[in-house]
């Protein structure tokens, strides 16, 4: 019989197993937010605040690709509760693909990333249902071996 603490044990035990591997990321987070204008709306009497709950779990793998360079696979969920308009509420599954190059040989070298990511977000309200696209270009470099 299918129920959720089985299904949450499993998700548990296979986030240990891949965590057991050293080169896997593995992030889990909970956030409560507040937004004081939901709606992003100019006039103020259509101005309203709410807050939600956010928990979010996500998985990365480098695969080395060269010297300097090295390419990441990526996965994660979310679910977002809101508090008071649970038609925003919602559950999201995504997947992100990275590339990041140093830009020399050396711990303090600076490097390039570029990411993309796509994700399915399921509303409450099947209408609001859709696909959050992204890209990212960043650059940096690490100070000392244990700060970046």
């Amino acid at each position: 019989m299918w129920c959720a603490p089985r299904a949450a044990l499993g998700v548990w035990l296979a986030a240990a197993a891949f965590a057991a591997q050293a080169q896997w990321t593995i992030d889990l987070e909970a956030e409560r937010m507040h937004d004081d204008n939901l709606p992003r709306a100019q006039s103020g009497a259509d101005i309203v605040g709410g807050s939600a709950t956010r928990f979010s779990l996500s998985a990365a793998r480098p695969l080395p690709s060269d010297g300097v360079s090295t390419v990441a696979l990526g996965g994660d969920a979310r679910v977002v509760a809101h508090d008071h308009y649970h038609g925003l509420s919602h559950v999201a599954l995504g997947g992100t693909l990275s590339w990041r190059r140093k830009l020399g040989l050396g711990l303090t070298v600076p490097w390039l990333e570029g990411r993309v990511s796509a994700s399915r977000e399921g509303y409450r309200e099947p209408l609001r249902d859709g696909d959050r696209f992204g890209a990212v270009l960043a650059g940096g470099w690490r100070f000392s071996e244990s700060f970046q």
